[in-house]
Formats: C-alpha cells, structure tokens, sequence
C-alpha cells in the first residue's frame, strides 16, 4: 500500500534498531540521506537526476519502461520487492557501480569496460570548402582558448 512519510521513518527507525552497526547508519542517514516528497512522476526523475543517486528504487503502480529513458543512476531497481541488495549480489547487475552523484556522468562497469575501443573520424564526406573552412575555424578558436598554438597552426595550414 502507499506509506506515509510518518510510515517510512518508523520502519527505517524499526530496521536501524535491530542492526548492529546502527551508529554508522545513523551517521550515514545524517551525512547522507534524502528524503523528498514530491508531487509527481516527472518531479521525481527530475531531482534523481539532479541528485544522481548510486541506488535507486522505483515503485509505482503500472510501471512503464519509459520511465527509465531519461533517467541517470548506477543502479535502478523496479518495484517493491526489488532492493539493491539484490543488485549487489545475485540479480545480475554489476556491484561498481558510480558513487557519490557520478551517476550523472559514468556508468557501472560492464564487458565493455575490459575491451579495446577507438575513437575513428572521417571528413572525407565534407565536399564543401566552406563547411570544412568553418570546421577548422571552429577547432582553431577552441586549440587558441586553449593555448595550444601549434593546434591552430596545424589546423591553419589545412585552410582551402
């Protein structure tokens, strides 16, 4: 059913008391932990970006996969009975994944983090003298900010 707020903090309270380490976990919730209302869906995935949570769980009525389209963190887990524990240990996600908001901007580890890639660029399409011109321009202004002069200049020489 739908817990109140009130609900949520006396069962977090009657889980914390029955743990061992319940001092880190009291001083973790202080350091760490939110808590926040919100007034729909879409407010919702809006402060989990913002916030960029390592775990989240999502329990809705009529979950739709549309939900996780735009939605950033290392590791999401649907419904109720779901819980990161799970996660952690036997549901198949990986166990790294990005801490302390970098859910923003990296991934968990996967495959795809033990294999060779590379970066490949190809402007043999560009036919236009002007849109290569404006091309190199583009590269030169931001080589400049930069400082690297011998960017630019490599680039300058290639002006048709």
């Amino acid at each position: 059913g739908n817990m109140s707020s009130d609900d949520l903090f006396l069962s977090l309270n009657e889980q914390i008391a029955l743990e061992p380490r319940k001092h880190i976990i009291k001083k973790s919730l202080e350091r760490n932990g939110l808590f926040v209302n919100v007034g729909s869906l879409s407010e919702a995935i809006e402060i989990s970006n913002i916030v960029g949570p390592e775990h989240l769980q999502i329990v809705v009525e009529n979950f739709k996969k549309s939900i996780l389209k735009n939605l950033s963190a290392g590791a999401i887990f649907i419904g109720e009975n779901n819980s990161a524990v799970l996660g952690d240990y036997a549901a198949g996600p990986s166990h790294v994944i990005p801490t302390n908001s970098s859910a923003k901007f990296s991934s968990p580890v996967s495959l795809e983090d033990f294999m060779v890639r590379s970066s490949v660029t190809n402007i043999n399409n560009i036919k236009n003298k002007k849109e290569y011109n404006q091309l190199l321009d583009n590269s030169i202004f931001i080589a400049e900010l930069e400082g690297l002069f011998g960017h630019a200049n490599a680039l300058k020489l290639r002006r048709k």
